[in-house]
């Protein structure tokens, strides 16, 4: 029995099982997800391999990396965390990822394809520190132990939380 050929896949958006758009494949994507991402970047090694073709995934304010899709279920190669990165471009297709003593240089396929990783970088590290800040007041909250009472119409009503060392 002879198997018949798989037919050749057109050019166009990739859709991953969640119907999110998979960059990287020289069509422009119209309107990326705000907080989540998965495509292939190349991002450099070293003097010796040069750029290397990536599987980078976007989500929770992390950018983690693979060197293929199939990697995914057990070997990452690394994370970088966008809340406290800083995101530049290089060239016409380069990114630049600064994270503490590292740095990431990465090179999308297209002018296109990198303004849409920016876009979607910048705006999921504006989520994680938002959610980060909120997280922090949060916990602020629930660590304070007293009740400041505020006067209202000649009643009490508990306004907010404060600990004790500072009301003395």
């Amino acid at each position: 029995m002879v198997s018949k050929p798989q037919p050749l896949q057109r050019p166009g958006p990739v859709k991953t099982s969640v119907g999110t758009p998979v960059s990287g494949t020289g069509v422009p994507v119209v309107s990326p997800p705000l907080d989540s991402y998965k495509g292939w970047l190349l991002k450099w090694t070293n003097y010796l391999k040069g750029y290397q073709r990536r599987w980078f995934v976007l989500g929770n304010g992390l950018l983690s990396y693979y060197r293929n899709q199939g990697e995914m279920a057990h070997t990452c190669r690394g994370t970088i965390n966008l809340a406290s990165a800083r995101i530049d471009t290089e060239d016409s297709c380069g990114i630049l990822l600064c994270n503490g003593a590292r740095t990431y240089h990465l090179k999308a396929s297209s002018e296109v394809d990198r303004q849409q990783w920016i876009t979607v970088l910048e705006l999921a590290k504006a989520k994680a520190i938002r959610e980060r800040a909120n997280m922090h007041t949060a916990q602020t909250c629930t660590e304070l132990h007293c009740t400041v009472e505020v006067p209202i119409a000649n009643t009490t009503v508990p306004f907010f939380n404060v600990p004790d060392h500072i009301l003395s």
